[in-house]
């Protein structure tokens, strides 16, 4: 199984590449930019899934938009398979809105993929890490609901729900610690491929989560050091991955 991962060389990807890696030994994890995307590296007899991560999809949809996102969709319709995990959950909804009604950091966005045909707003003003006084998003633990009933915990930072049409839609989880219990994970098709987008950051478990703890003056993402990553599993990652394939 071979699987890329988008990398736009302004946001570290390097723990979801070590998780897969972890996991499947042999596996084969490799990076993609837009200039390998536009050149044709994406094609479902070459890549099995292509992941686009966490991130900001502004800059992202920067490179991308045109010839890079028809590529991509064009490998999705043809049987490929997209995972996208918070910012590239964002990316391949119709429209993005981020911080409604913020006249200084909102954003609203229509977006070129249109995996899902529906809005991802963000982040979750109901979840206790959300404050409106400062710009960044700090990060939290928060608890994604199965349909078969188990409660995991899972690191939130600054994903979006799904609000739209859901008749096609599988929602494989949803955020139990929100009103309304919202879409968190969503899965589709789209042509003879598959997709599935992620609110959560589904490829951190505990080790990996070690590596994002610093202890440096003026930390900007000290946030992190007070979150308890020992209950964070990186198995949904896999089992998504085993859906696609």
């Amino acid at each position: 199984m071979r699987i890329c991962i988008y990398q736009d060389y302004l946001h570290n990807n390097g723990a979801l590449h070590k998780v897969l890696c972890n996991r499947y030994g042999k596996l084969a994890v490799d990076f993609v930019d837009a200039e390998d995307i536009k050149a044709g590296a994406l094609a479902p007899k070459k890549v099995d899934v292509f992941i686009m991560p966490g991130g900001e999809s502004r800059y992202v949809a920067d490179k991308l938009n045109g010839r890079g996102n028809e590529l991509i969709r064009d490998y999705v319709v043809r049987g490929g398979t997209y995972l996208g995990i918070c910012a590239g959950a964002y990316y391949a909804c119709s429209k993005t809105v981020w911080r409604e009604g913020d006249e200084k950091y909102g954003l609203t966005v229509d977006n070129e993929l249109k995996f899902f045909n529906g809005v991802a707003k963000g982040p979750i003003e109901t979840l206790p890490c959300f404050t409106n006084a400062r710009r960044e998003i700090p990060a939290q633990i928060t608890k994604l609901e199965f349909p078969n009933g188990i409660v995991d915990p899972f690191l939130y930072w600054g994903g979006s729900v799904f609000e739209g049409e859901m008749d096609n839609i599988n929602v494989l989880a949803r955020f139990h610690d929100v009103p309304g219990k919202p879409p968190a994970i969503i899965m589709g098709s789209l042509g003879i491929g598959k997709f599935i987008l992620s609110s959560a950051h589904i490829e951190f478990d505990p080790e990996i989560f070690d590596l994002i703890q610093y202890d440096v003056p003026r930390n900007a993402h000290e946030d992190l050091n007070g979150l308890d990553g020992k209950r964070l599993s990186s198995y949904f990652l896999y089992e998504c991955i085993n859906k696609l394939t």
